[in-house]
């Protein structure tokens, strides 16, 4: 008798909780709010949704190989959504219309590889993201047109991919970024368009074609890192030479057409490790007023570096001092004050450049060949 009644009570339990196919989007309504994820719905249940007449999602929208995903038109109640959101591979997707009334996203918002859509036109009233916004692989997006409203980005702004875009115009309203990273942008030759932007906290360029840093908020203090590799279009970082500070580390690596660092003219401190590799500069001009690096210094594979008479006025190292490959570096008497007061708090190692003395050699005044 108990086995029946327990099959019985699981039987119509069954018939209360959602666990079939269908997915219960109207009844996930809980007045103004909508509990669950929202993924990859059917026409029916698009329906469902935008009938259910809810303006906030609490969960995640994921819309992944929607081929009959056309527009976000079933969104359009949306205001606020406290979840991730990720947009990846709709392949007839051509705007975000729908998301005309969205204000909010409490987390990050992914969209990538949607090969129709040319703006952000559907996010005009986004004001804040908390998260981050990840941009990639959209190849004929070729705006930021749409997010001007934006104001807060509370993560990192990632841009890579996206063969077309020029520039940064509407992001008009922006104010701050966590983290500006950008790789892979073919056509991205400087960050016009930022007006409004007073704070990054940290700049990760790669592998693009920038030519400057023009657009970028002039600040004395980065509270996270300075890299910059592989850029090989990149002439000029002097719209970072008001800079002072740095929290995080400093790396520059193999930009081909950098010929000096005279953009961190005014840089002071570097609360992390400092590394100067594969460029082709003869010296290391800019960082004359460099005093302080609380972990490492390396300076490698410099092909045309012939001294670091910069480095004279660097008083402590944290770390170790690595200074190596440089085929050309004859002159290291830039760094005999700092050997001569012991500034350095681990090893000193010099070799494979086109001179290598000793630490007792440089204090010595042989320091050059």
């Amino acid at each position: 008798m108990e086995t029946s009644s327990l099959l019985v009570l699981v039987l119509f339990s069954g018939l209360l909780l959602p666990w079939g196919c269908q997915k219960d989007y109207e009844n996930n309504c809980n007045g103004e709010y909508y509990y669950g994820d929202l993924r990859n719905p059917t026409f029916d249940e698009m329906k469902h949704f935008q009938n259910s007449g809810c303006t906030i999602i609490i969960g995640d929208v994921k819309f992944f190989k929607m081929d009959y995903l056309e527009n976000l038109h079933f969104m359009t109640n949306i205001t606020e959504i406290r979840g991730e959101i990720a947009i990846d591979k709709n392949t007839n997707l051509t705007s975000l219309s729908g998301l005309n009334n969205l204000l909010t996203i409490d987390g990050s918002i992914h969209i990538s590889n949607n090969t129709k859509i040319t703006s952000f036109e559907g996010l005009n009233n986004l004001r804040k993201i908390t998260g981050s916004l990840w941009i990639s692989g959209n190849l004929e997006l070729a705006s930021f047109e749409g997010l001007n409203n934006l104001q807060k980005i509370g993560g990192s702004l990632g841009i890579s991919d996206n063969n077309k875009i020029l520039n940064m115009v509407g992001l008009n309203n922006l104010d701050t970024i966590d983290c500006l990273s950008i790789s892979n942008a073919r056509r991205l030759t400087n960050f016009y368009g930022l007006i409004s932007l007073n704070y990054v906290k940290s700049l990760h360029i790669f592998y693009s074609n920038i030519i400057n840093f023009e657009g970028l908020p002039a600040q004395q203090t980065i509270d996270g890192d300075i890299w910059i590799s592989n850029c090989h279009k990149l002439n000029s970082i002097e719209s970072l030479s008001s800079t002072q500070l740095v929290r995080g580390l400093v790396i520059i690596r193999h930009n081909a057409s950098l010929s000096n660092l005279s953009g961190l003219r005014n840089l002071h401190y570097i609360a992390d490790y400092l590394g100067i590799y594969d460029n082709y500069f003869s010296n290391l001009e800019g960082l004359d007023n460099l005093t302080y690096v609380n972990s490492f210094i390396q300076i490698l594979d410099n092909r045309n570096l012939t001294n670091i008479n910069a480095l004279d006025n660097v008083k402590h190292v944290g770390g170790y001092l690595k200074i190596y490959n440089n085929h050309a570096l004859y002159d290291l008497c830039g760094i005999k004050n700092l050997l001569t007061i012991g500034g350095v708090s681990d090893t000193v190692s010099i070799y494979q450049n086109l001179f290598n003395p000793t630490v007792e050699d440089i204090i010595a005044g042989n320091c050059s060949e």
